[in-house]
Order: structure tokens, then C-alpha cells, then sequence
């Protein structure tokens, strides 16, 4: 998804974009369904609100990561090619989720 000129002027101005649903819902569907394949195969007493990696588990999200319309739109506010380091997981189960605390990943 590459964001149109107006979308990338209204992120500058304002620091965000808003730009629709980014993935379809079967995509979505399908990636639902591999995130809690994921989760269901954590080792016993691993919340899934740690989940290391998961595009090394799930061709679906890794495909996601490289080549989806998220890194598409980053690139295009960005204006260069994005390097995937890593991934990480933050799988929130209704009503029994850890809270995550505002962070910074990296400097």
C-alpha cells in the first residue's frame, strides 16, 4: 500500500495517517488464525504477551513483514527501503492480559 502524496502532507502535519483497512478479511483471517497456532505452541508458562520472532513460525506473518502493505506504507513516509531486524509478539487474551507499559524498543 503505498500512501498518496495528501496521505504523507496529513502525517507530517498531524503524525499519523489514517488510510483504510490495510489487510483483507481473509488475509486477516488467516493471520488470526496462525497467531493463535503460535500461542497454542508457546512452551508451558511463556505468556503469549512474549512472543519472540513469530515470523520465524509463521510464513503468513513473515510474508506480512517483508512484502505487506504496512511496511509498503512505512516506506513510502519514510522515502527508503525498510530492513526487518526482528518481530516481536504481543498476543493480548480477552480479560487475562498483562499489561505492556508505554515503551521505547530502540534509541
Amino acid at each position: 500500500m503505498t500512501l498518496a502524496p495528501e496521505q504523507i502532507k496529513a502525517f507530517e502535519r498531524d503524525g499519523f495517517v489514517q488510510c483504510g483497512q490495510a489487510l483483507d478479511d481473509t488475509r486477516l483471517a488467516a493471520l488470526r488464525l496462525d497467531i493463535e497456532r503460535i500461542v497454542a505452541e508457546l512452551p508451558p508458562g511463556t505468556r503469549p504477551e512474549n512472543m519472540r520472532d513469530p515470523h520465524g513460525k509463521s510464513r503468513l506473518f513473515l510474508d506480512l513483514c517483508l512484502d505487506g502493505p504496512i511496511p509498503r506504507a512505512a516506506e513510502s513516509l519514510l522515502g527508503l527501503d525498510l530492513l526487518m531486524w526482528g518481530t516481536y509478539g504481543f498476543a493480548k487474551p480477552p480479560g487475562h492480559g498483562l499489561d505492556v507499559d508505554w515503551h521505547q524498543d530502540g534509541r
